[in-house]
């Protein structure tokens, strides 16, 4: 099981590789490529374990061969899942962007938020920005906390609509 954003609610991509491994050298390029692409994303962590150095946490994870590939999601839980596709950038963000990425916007929920979500956007188009980045700063708090997976997951989901908001401006919703 990873540690690595288990507190975060995010949806967590991590490489666990061996510095000598010829495999992990030849897509370092690619995956520091996706991990810059994602640096700033509020839904997605692109990560790398060394497991020469975190023997423990490679052993916990499964790791039996390098390069292991897994993500980790509410769905998959602390166990993870391994990742089985191509290992080129474009494979690599083509499953990002499928699979780990938040799909929902306030612009088209209808496209890709559950309908928890849904209903929650529908809910927030009413209030001020104010109050917005209040609940902004009160679950960015939160979101340190230790709880359930799919409650950490709820948190960066309403993180995410609150962020469309304030960038939208309420007076274009």
């Amino acid at each position: 099981t990873v540690d690595i954003g288990e507190n975060s609610g995010k949806n967590v991509f991590v490489k666990f590789f061996a510095p000598w491994c010829g495999h992990c050298k030849r897509m370092k390029p690619d995956w520091d490529k996706l991990g810059e692409a994602y640096e700033a994303s509020s839904s997605v962590i692109i990560a790398d374990v060394d497991c020469t150095a975190n023997q423990k946490t490679c052993t916990d994870n499964d790791v039996g061969g390098y390069p292991t590939v897994k993500y980790y999601t509410a769905e998959t839980g602390p166990s993870g899942a391994k990742y089985e596709s191509g290992r080129t950038y474009k494979s690599l963000d083509k499953f990002v962007k499928d699979t780990l990425e938040a799909k929902c916007t306030v612009d088209s929920p209808e496209e890709g938020c559950s309908d928890k979500e849904k209903s929650f956007i529908e809910k927030m188009k009413t209030k001020d920005q104010g109050y917005i980045q209040g609940q902004i700063e009160r679950l960015t708090k939160m979101k340190g906390n230790k709880m359930k997976p799919s409650l950490k997951t709820w948190i960066v989901q309403r993180l995410n609509i609150f962020s469309q908001l304030v960038e939208e401006g309420k007076d274009e919703l």
